[in-house]
């Protein structure tokens, strides 16, 4: 089966020059002049591509590159696709927002066909690893997006980027409990198994302060796990 790609693109000279050139890669082009075309289209059966490839400029200012892409990328059906950003302007501050709605690539035009066809190869050949997504243990929701949580609905404080990554480590093993070293690990911290302890006792006074409830246990010879608490009825442990 040949490989889709959906190419988004409002200069049609320009599309046609990506369709041509995709085609006799091999890939089987699904061409779209507008974000909402685009959109359109991907609710149609069978539509689904393989790979995006996106201009920045594209006419409907609610919907542009960036938006389409950034709607892509929160859809479940498309998020793992690989996105490729194609734009006249890519100065260090297009490609940070091109960062921000995490596309996978970005390419400044003029476009050389032959960079284009090695970077969809590189990308359908080397897919990311997966991201994180809303996890839910329990009373708990945690969003790796905003580094958000909650319980029971309601948000709790700021924990911080490292706290939140302790957080959903555990969240995402539990009930295993999780030794310091596969927790630096896994965070690639470099620094003593001891400083676990720490970190471990600030997110459970962060906890406790918000709600009266550590959740983590310590695991006497194995490290710490997540206690996943309950919508109704948790009692201090």
């Amino acid at each position: 089966m040949a490989v889709k790609i959906m190419v988004v693109e409002d200069d049609a000279e320009f599309l046609h020059l990506v369709q041509f050139a995709l085609e006799q890669a091999g890939y089987l082009v699904m061409p779209a002049s507008s974000g909402k075309a685009a959109l359109r289209w991907l609710r149609e059966p069978g539509a689904r591509p393989d790979l995006f490839v996106l201009d920045i400029g594209l006419p409907d200012p609610d919907m542009d590159g960036l938006a389409l892409c950034k709607a892509l990328k929160k859809d479940a059906a498309t998020r793992k696709l690989p996105v490729i950003i194609v734009s006249g302007f890519a100065d260090n501050a297009r490609r940070l927002e091109a960062v921000l709605v995490h596309a996978d690539l970005m390419l400044s035009k003029p476009v050389m066909m032959s960079d284009l066809i090695k970077a969809v190869r590189a990308l359908l050949d080397n897919p990311r690893p997966e991201r994180r997504g809303l996890l839910h243990r329990g009373g708990l929701e945690l969003d790796p997006e905003t580094h958000s949580v909650f319980f029971n609905g309601r948000q709790i404080q700021d924990l911080g980027l490292r706290l939140f990554d302790l957080l959903y480590l555990l969240a995402e093993h539990c009930p295993i409990a999780l030794s310091p070293r596969f927790i630096l690990d896994a965070m690639k911290l470099k620094t003593r198994d001891e400083e676990v302890a720490v970190m471990v006792s600030r997110l459970r006074g962060a906890l406790r302060g918000e709600f009266g409830l550590p959740f983590i246990v310590t695991v006497p010879n194995e490290g710490y796990r997540l206690e996943p608490p309950v919508p109704q009825g948790v009692r201090p442990l």
